[in-house]
């Protein structure tokens, strides 16, 4: 082989590396701190300072991990990954109108836990665009000015799951609106909310073991004959409505208590579908409402 030819192959070869490099250079854990720079490489003993800097080294699947209590910046996720605050108690402050978390890829898995997800005058807290599943998990949203989670993937059959999630003071929208899709919500408190848990035209909302209150709506359905939700084991109680449902939708509530609400515990459109799985306690609502039909529990 000629000195030509060799230098042409090594130049090739060295090429393909440079090119290679970015994609070897994502780790499948990577760590943000208070006191750490988006220029490092973001291991543990060199970690960034936010998780958009975090996102870019961290490979599809893998974790961020956060070492103390800081503020981490919003971000927008378009690859399955987890981000876990377990270290500190993490923030991120979505200012101006803007959004906390958007998660926005098809077939993707989004894991949130252990995170205090705070607003400076941000309009959501979570908003799900696109994706196969997103678990929320030990997460406390606060101060957003429309939702605390938007949930409306483009596929009507992605999934939420929520356990012991905190929502406060969605001043203008709702706690959780689950638009499309299929959400499970496990021991979610709403606080100070415009409306509470609602479920959208698309959406199939499951809640069990769960509080709204303070709130204009507690547990509702948007306006349309192919809304449903589901309560079970939950309370409601000092908002103006206690549970809603209108335009046909359907709510189904079992064990569950309602009461001490200012306007109605029960209130339907007169076309729409408050069923009854036993076991309820309506009770000391300004106008208790009733169930439209009681299903026997078998």
């Amino acid at each position: 082989m000629t000195t030509q030819a060799i230098r042409v192959v090594c130049t090739s070869v060295l090429a393909v590396l440079l090119v290679a490099a970015p994609a070897s250079a994502q780790a499948t854990r990577t760590w943000v701190s208070n006191t750490g720079d988006d220029v490092n490489p973001c291991s543990r003993s060199a970690p960034c300072r936010t998780f958009v800097g975090a996102l870019s080294k961290t490979a599809t699947g893998g974790y961020i991990n956060v070492m103390d209590d800081g503020s981490f910046g919003g971000v927008s996720i378009g690859k399955s990954i987890t981000i876990d605050g377990d270290g500190g108690q993490s923030m991120l402050l979505a200012a101006g109108g803007g959004t906390g978390i958007t998660v926005n890829g098809a077939s993707i898995v989004v894991s949130l836990r252990n995170l205090n997800i705070e607003s400076s005058g941000g309009g959501t807290g979570l908003n799900v665009v696109n994706a196969a599943t997103v678990h929320v998990e030990n997460v406390r949203f606060t101060n957003f000015t429309t939702y605390g989670i938007n949930f409306n993937p483009s596929g009507a059959n992605a999934k939420l799951f929520m356990d012991n999630v905190q929502i406060l003071n969605v001043s203008g929208g709702a706690g959780v609106y689950v638009r499309n899709g299929r959400a499970s919500l496990e021991r979610v408190f709403v606080s100070g909310s415009q409306s509470g848990i609602v479920s959208g035209a698309g959406g199939l909302t499951f809640v069990k073991d769960s509080v709204v209150t303070g709130c204009s709506m507690g547990f509702a359905t948007a306006y349309s004959p192919t809304a449903v939700i589901d309560v079970h084991d939950s309370l409601s109680t000092d908002n103006d409505w206690g549970i809603v449902a209108g335009s046909g939708a359907t709510a189904r509530v079992g064990n569950t208590t309602i009461t001490d609400n200012h306007l109605y515990g029960l209130y339907n459109d007169g076309a729409s579908f408050i069923v009854s799985m036993g076991t309820n306690r309506l009770i000391s609502n300004a106008i208790e409402g009733t169930f439209t039909s009681t299903v026997a529990i078998r």
